[in-house]
């Protein structure tokens, strides 16, 4: 009886943990085509001169979040956002040159991106 018992117990444990795993990659796999569509939606709203599309697009590659990372690229929209006046792409620029991620690291040059976005009343860049 014990080892009927103990099959049984292991179907269901079996069952469950399977079950937990397809749900967990039918999660993933609506978490990427929901990146996917961000993506889309986020160059389509670029492309058009969008600023806010402009630095979603610079943050997704900044992170590597639906796009491969890539510092360059992150660099180039959030400056086409941060020349419309979008504060936060501004914080980021000073950051990426803070850090020297995707440029040499100059400070002075974070310095002038973060006050630009700080006199945009930027608590962060302040």
């Amino acid at each position: 009886m014990r080892s009927s018992w103990k099959i049984a117990a292991s179907v269901v444990c079996a069952t469950v943990i399977g079950g937990a795993v397809i749900t967990w990659h039918l999660h993933k796999a609506k978490e990427n085509e929901r990146l996917v569509e961000d993506v889309r939606a986020s160059r389509v709203g670029a492309d058009h001169g969008d600023a806010i599309d402009e630095l979603r697009l610079g943050s997704m590659y900044y992170s590597g979040q639906g796009l491969p990372q890539d510092y360059t690229e992150a660099l180039r929209w959030y400056r086409k956002a941060a020349d419309q006046g979008e504060a936060r792409a501004q914080c980021s620029l000073g950051s990426m040159y803070y850090d020297g991620r995707g440029v040499p690291q100059d400070s002075a040059e974070a310095v002038r991106w973060y006050r630009l976005a700080a006199e945009l009343g930027l608590a962060k860049a302040q």
